[in-house]
């Protein structure tokens, strides 16, 4: 997770430099986009005689990386 936070900077560091230099570049955009969740699942039942309880724990994280084109409608981006 630390490294793909660290490419993702640098990414975005050195895109923002060469978007500023060139003005027919304006209009696009470099944009990250990092996340998570925890989610945790209790089930109990029985069927008819046995009693069944089960739990899980599910974490996850996500990291995406956005390119696009602002337009005069919006903005178009991909990822």
């Amino acid at each position: 997770m630390k490294k793909s936070v660290i490419v993702a900077s640098l990414v975005l560091l050195g895109s923002s430099t060469l978007m500023m230099a060139n003005d027919a570049m304006k209009d696009w955009f470099i944009g990250g986009e990092f996340g998570g969740m925890s989610m945790k699942i209790k089930v109990s039942a029985t069927d008819g005689v046995t009693p069944f309880n089960e739990s899980d724990t599910l974490d996850t994280t996500y990291e995406t990386l956005k390119v696009g084109k602002y337009f005069d409608f919006g903005r178009v981006y991909g990822h």
